[in-house]
């Protein structure tokens, strides 16, 4: 996956009306395989950001809303098969937010 592909991913998943947020909101399950690929393109924007260290808009309105929501809907997919991705998808969050710059305009 590209870095452009990855971003694509974050940004969908954190603020489309299809995305995770909308659906843990809705307490649906979005399935262990999109949960998986957001957590790639986690991994993937984590690894250019080790030489860039800035986070658009865009992508920290998308991870902020990511944390926010899943971390709140927790409870409900206690049952779910991806469950065991939910703290590396927050810890990955966390270091993106961590090792970058503030947000830009």
């Amino acid at each position: 996956m590209d870095l452009e592909k990855a971003l694509e991913i974050i940004i969908r998943e954190g603020t489309a009306i299809d995305g995770l947020v909308c659906e843990a909101r809705l307490g649906i399950d979005s399935g262990e395989d999109r949960v998986k690929q957001l957590l790639q393109a986690l991994r993937v924007v984590a690894a250019a950001l080790a030489t860039d260290t800035h986070l658009d808009r865009k992508l920290a309105n998308a991870l902020y809303g990511l944390s926010f929501h899943l971390d709140a809907s927790i409870s409900r997919w206690k049952h779910c098969s991806w469950i065991d991705h939910y703290t590396e998808i927050l810890s990955e969050i966390e270091s993106l937010f961590e090792g970058a710059d503030e947000p830009s305009p």
